[in-house]
């Protein structure tokens, strides 16, 4: 009789094991308890709505010894962000503000000097970040100059450059992207993109550091590469696409920091001794008309720090902080349809 129960348990067990298999992510989702839910991943596309809630009085303070501007600066999350979907990869959605984020004052993010140079992409995903603890959120950041080239798309570019991008790795494309931006750079000089150079005048050799209050010091400069990109007017030069120009620059007419900074050789060209470097970041200008065009949207460079030392007093500059919060890739969603006034809702 026992060995009969046994038997029974046994079968019950494995018929229940085999129900389980081979379901999708979906049915997996809804065997805890969603019953009307689907995965995010299967309704969204780039750009659309999505109500995603940070938390309130989430907060991190920039410290002024990272910035090298005056005073701490302080982020708080509010929960009433606007997200929008900027990429699906794998069935994970990315999520970014549609507009960028000031500080519990109001007022954009500033920095100066060397030590903005050396801690600015840090200190933006650190602020980023804070925006990551609502549910269903893995992880936060900043957004990029790469996230800027990815929503405009690679074929854009490949088109546009004759860039042969087949075969090639995401990072890959991007970099040949990137070279193409700095030397077809219709209103650019010639530059420098992906060169090698050292300084040998010890006026020129000073480096950004945090080791003291000015944020340089004179520095090791034998082998330092050139990634500068001139400014890029993307509305003028690339595409006039508005759904891909408002996700990449937002529609508040508000300028943002980007996580991505540069090196640029400077001096005449073949003069070694005159060799000296600019230090700097991108940011976005989102240029936006009173037509409603972005005729002046751009991804520009702004230089912190110059390596003689030159105009440091003027290097100072704020702008506004765009975050980026990446979704667990089973995150669930109940309704919507994806536009502004009906964002999908996960829960």
């Amino acid at each position: 009789m026992k060995k009969k129960i046994l038997s029974i348990l046994l079968i019950g067990i494995l018929v229940i094991g085999l129900t389980g298999c081979g379901k999708t992510e979906s049915e997996k989702v809804n065997d805890k308890g969603n019953e009307s839910k689907e995965l995010l991943s299967s309704k969204v596309k780039v750009g659309d709505y999505v109500s995603y809630n940070t938390g309130n009085d989430n907060s991190y303070t920039s410290s002024k010894d990272k910035t090298g501007f005056e005073q701490d600066q302080t982020f708080k999350t509010t929960g009433r962000e606007v997200w929008r979907v900027l990429s699906i990869d794998d069935g994970i959605v990315t999520l970014v503000t549609e507009n960028p984020i000031k500080t519990s004052t109001n007022n954009n993010y500033t920095f100066n000097g060397g030590k903005a140079y050396l801690n600015i992409v840090d200190e933006l995903n650190a602020i980023s970040n804070i925006y990551s603890k609502g549910e269903y959120a893995t992880s936060g950041r900043n957004m990029t100059y790469d996230d800027i080239i990815k929503i405009i798309g690679y074929d854009v570019f490949s088109e546009k450059y004759s860039l042969d991008l087949s075969n090639k790795s995401n990072e890959e494309k991007i970099d040949l992207i990137k070279k193409a931006l700095a030397n077809n750079n219709e209103s650019s000089r010639n530059t420098n993109f992906g060169t090698q150079f050292s300084i040998t005048n010890e006026k020129n050799k000073y480096v950004p550091s945090n080791d003291n209050e000015d944020g340089y010091v004179l520095g090791d400069t034998k082998s330092l590469t050139d990634n500068y990109i001139p400014s890029t007017n993307v509305y003028q030069y690339i595409i006039k696409e508005e759904d891909k120009l408002s996700l990449a620059f937002g529609n508040s007419n508000e300028n943002f920091w980007l996580a991505t900074t540069f090196i640029q050789k400077g001096g005449a060209k073949n003069d070694e001794n005159s060799t000296y470097a600019y230090y700097g970041v991108y940011y976005a200008i989102q240029g936006k008309t009173s037509g409603n065009a972005y005729t002046n949207s751009s991804i520009t460079p702004y230089t912190l720090m110059i390596s003689d030392l030159r105009s440091m007093s003027g290097m100072t500059n704020a702008q506004g902080v765009r975050p980026v919060v990446v979704l667990d890739k089973n995150t669930p969603v109940i309704k919507g349809t994806g536009t502004k006034a009906d964002p999908y809702t996960l829960s």
